[in-house]
């Protein structure tokens, strides 16, 4: 059908064009595709460590808790 209406030469250079463009296109997809996968374990890295974070703000302040709790009491944790 394309040969029809471009000429059996023109359509000739399309598919060749296309043939050269098909493995730039892989290896588009790959990088695009290794790029996800990067992302996806920056994220995960990402989320565990403001996970530990969570905890560790939490700790502090109970932490910080028992400090004010023994200063209003006057003990001294001894």
């Amino acid at each position: 059908m394309v040969a029809g209406m471009l000429g059996q030469g023109s359509s000739s250079k399309i598919l060749q064009e296309l043939d050269k463009q098909v493995p730039l296109m892989d290896e588009i997809d790959t990088k695009v595709n290794n790029a996800n996968l990067e992302i996806k374990r920056t994220n995960e890295a990402h989320g565990q460590a403001c996970s530990k974070s969570g905890l560790l703000h939490a700790y502090l302040h109970y932490l910080h808790y028992i400090a004010v709790a023994d200063s209003s009491t006057g003990l001294t944790g001894q």
